[in-house]
């Protein structure tokens, strides 16, 4: 039986097939129209062009965004999907955007009862002008991209309308066939984005940019001396030559390509923790028994459609922890094609049987939040019972936020580093701002509610106001040495019913006494 993700996409592509002339009709009609009311009225405007999605596109954005639990149809999915259709205005400069979109503005003066915006000239193309334009992408630029519609006789068909430069669409070209679609390049966090900043300010050092690319790889290698390698150059080496292996694997049986490279960094990581790495030797050790793991693998075929099997017998784990955690990945393997990939790259590599890695996985993922060296503070201020009872609950409010969130990126390195960063700061409060362990009980819940939200804070969630409202009520009135300012109050009384709340807006207003 194949995943319900390939059952999904196969649906879309047939109904995007299907459609296919019809969205070819509006894109003419939306380039005839944008191109007539700008050819002679923007001085800057040189070019429309427009495209419809391709199969292969909406393929990975299926995959890549998680569509396929999101929306229960394809047909749903199409009467969300906002760039079904896209538009790019292409203009000179920098400054023709801004007036092109004013221009268009003007002209787009009419208001249906939704709010979207549309012209006397062509009352079947609708604009969301309501949204402050240019917006702010991912990577920190800015670029100016409007959703709309066009009505063509029964069928609503979305769009997405871009106003580019030349620059920015020579930009726009690099990002998204050199770095957006390449996977295989690895850069820091901090170079990636300044030499992305250096390339578009200054394109005309295209080549100086290269060489600093260049020496940064070059970096990498002088942080190796032989067999002594260091602990960050192995794991770097080895998580590159699983994705190298798995990238070339998925693209062959699915035909897309899918960055999973953080994925490949757990598994690492997984690894050396299991074989109890402490000594260069057996760093080194584990580097070669993987190395020719992973030379015997690159033979062996694998399937990334079929679900994975870790046996019927129900599963029984040690702690709390473990089995809310286990049970939910055994669920979401066969649910989640991230984690259905992430856990075939691992059993395949691991040499036990898919039952036992599953288990060994879950024993990794308690020792690594049960385990940190700042719970050592903790008897200093409390007994060795208090203290058990306090890491428990410590995972509690883990396991909490680890099922609110429902994403493998939870495990992903960057997002457990800010975690482990909530968990130190929590443990000091605890040890610094907790003058007894009956305070602590007294008012634990609120304490382990407040740690719940900061791990939510690392992915910016968004929280149903009801789901919130009485802890901070409770916080108000409480005697507990948190608290939360009038602002926040105010925060959540201005925020209308079965709306959401913005966690870090949320955790601005609250202090410790």
């Amino acid at each position: 039986m194949e995943l319900k993700v390939f059952e999904f996409t196969k649906g879309t592509l047939e109904l995007l097939k299907e459609m296919k002339k019809d969205l070819a009709y509006s894109a003419n009609l939306l380039d005839d129209f944008f191109y007539s009311l700008l050819e002679n009225s923007c001085e800057g405007f040189f070019n429309i062009s427009t495209r419809v999605k391709s199969a292969s596109s909406l393929k990975e954005k299926i995959i890549r965004h998680n569509y396929y639990i999101k929306y229960d149809s394809p047909t749903d999915l199409f009467r969300n999907l906002s760039d079904l259709i896209g538009v790019r205005i292409e203009c000179r400069f920098i400054e023709d955007e801004e007036h092109i979109f004013k221009f268009i503005r003007t002209i787009f003066n009419c208001t249906n009862k939704d709010g979207f915006s549309y012209s006397s000239q062509n009352p079947n193309i609708f604009l969301d002008l309501r949204e402050h334009q240019p917006l702010k992408q991912k990577n920190g630029f800015e670029l100016y991209r409007i959703d709309g519609f066009i009505l063509n006789e029964e069928e609503k068909f979305n769009f997405e309308l871009q106003i580019k430069s030349m620059v920015n669409n020579f930009w726009g070209e690099i990002e998204h066939k050199i770095i957006y679609k390449n996977y295989n390049m690895i850069l820091g966090d901090k170079f990636y984005k300044n030499i992305l900043n250096s390339i578009k300010n200054n394109l005309c050092l295209i080549d100086n940019q290269l060489l600093t690319i260049f020496n940064h790889v070059n970096s990498h290698m002088d942080n190796s001396n032989g067999v002594g390698l260091k602990k960050e150059g192995i794991e770097i080496l080895l998580s590159k030559m699983i994705y190298d292996i798995y990238s070339s694997k998925v693209k062959h049986d699915l035909g897309i390509s899918v960055d999973f490279r953080n994925a490949c960094d757990i598994i690492i990581d997984y690894i050396f923790t299991k074989n109890n790495c402490n000594t260069s030797q057996e760093y080194y050790n584990t580097f070669v028994n993987t190395s020719v793991r992973l030379n015997e693998v690159f033979k062996d075929s694998i399937s990334f459609k079929n679900k994975l099997s870790i046996g019927a017998e129900p599963l029984c784990f040690d702690s709390e922890f473990s089995n809310s955690i286990g049970n939910k990945l055994a669920h979401a393997m066969n649910y989640d094609f991230h984690w259905n990939l992430f856990f075939k790259i691992l059993f395949q590599i691991e040499p036990g049987n898919n039952r036992e890695d599953f288990y060994s996985f879950i024993r990794y993922l308690e020792t690594i939040f049960s385990n940190r060296d700042s719970y050592l503070n903790l008897y200093l201020t409390f007994s060795a019972e208090e203290v058990s009872i306090i890491k428990e609950d410590i995972l509690s409010s883990l396991n909490k936020a680890f099922l609110e969130i429902d994403s493998i990126k939870f495990i992903y390195r960057d997002k457990l580093s800010e975690i482990f960063n909530h968990i130190d700061d929590y443990v000091k409060f605890l040890c610094e701002g907790i003058d007894s362990y009956e305070n602590y009980v007294s008012h634990k819940h609120l304490y382990t509610e407040y740690l719940y939200l900061t791990i939510l804070s690392s992915f910016n969630m968004d929280l149903d106001k009801s789901s919130i409202l009485e802890f901070a009520s409770e916080l108000k009135n409480s005697k507990c040495k948190l608290r939360i300012s009038y602002k926040g109050i105010k925060l959540l009384a201005s925020t209308p019913e079965n709306c959401k709340v913005n966690i870090i807006e949320l955790l601005e207003q609250i202090y410790i006494r």
